[in-house]
């Protein structure tokens, strides 16, 4: 079983690599999906939020308003600091949980981590390999306008409360250039997944 972590900064085309990896073949773990799972209303990471930020972060069915929540601690490092003291053990356990499952299925499979905060978290000690996903400036803010409606602004205040990708690079095993078709990114994809299974 191979573990391959994905990551790279805010717009960069992570999620596309990682749809790239699983057409390959292999299983992909997203660690936003677990994080929207481990908020969902009473369970103890939602508790956890809760105390550290008040009802301020909730909506009124209870369920934490990412975006409020997302507002304070994009423009406050210390709240980022707290955020992620709580969500990244969360996380990482659940993770840990989905390669042990999937170990089990598929002993000699791959399985992909699409980690944002891989690096922060210290789950790229971890991997197999580190693939660091990178685009232009102007990519990022295009893909990210796009995804999600933020703003200019607030697209800034996320890609400075994360590592920049020069320091993410110092970590990668791999680097996938992000800026061309998607031909040229898928390319970059298979010739990871060829190297990494090589001597099979």
């Amino acid at each position: 079983m191979k573990v391959i972590g994905v990551t790279g900064t805010v717009g960069s085309g992570k999620s596309t690599v990682c749809g790239f990896f699983k057409e390959l073949g292999a299983h992909v773990i997203d660690a936003d999906v677990i994080g929207h799972h481990i908020l969902a209303p009473h369970t103890p990471t939602w508790k956890k939020i809760i105390d550290a930020f008040g009802r301020q972060v909730t909506q009124e069915d209870g369920s934490i308003d990412r975006r409020v929540l997302s507002d304070i601690v994009f423009f406050d490092s210390s709240a980022l600091e707290t955020l992620c003291a709580i969500t990244h053990p969360d996380i990482i356990r659940e993770i840990d949980a989905e390669i042990e499952r999937i170990s089990r299925e598929d002993p000699g499979g791959c399985i992909v981590i699409d980690a944002p905060l891989l690096i922060e978290s210290g789950l790229h000690t971890r991997m197999d390999a580190v693939v660091v996903v990178e685009a232009s400036f102007e990519d990022q803010i295009a893909r990210k306008r796009h995804e999600t409606g933020l703003s200019e602004k607030d697209i800034r205040a996320r890609l400075k409360a994360q590592l920049s990708i020069d320091e993410k690079r110092r970590h990668a095993d791999f680097i996938i250039s992000n800026t061309g078709s998607f031909d040229e990114t898928k390319k970059q994809v298979k010739e990871i997944w060829q190297r990494m299974f090589r001597s099979r």
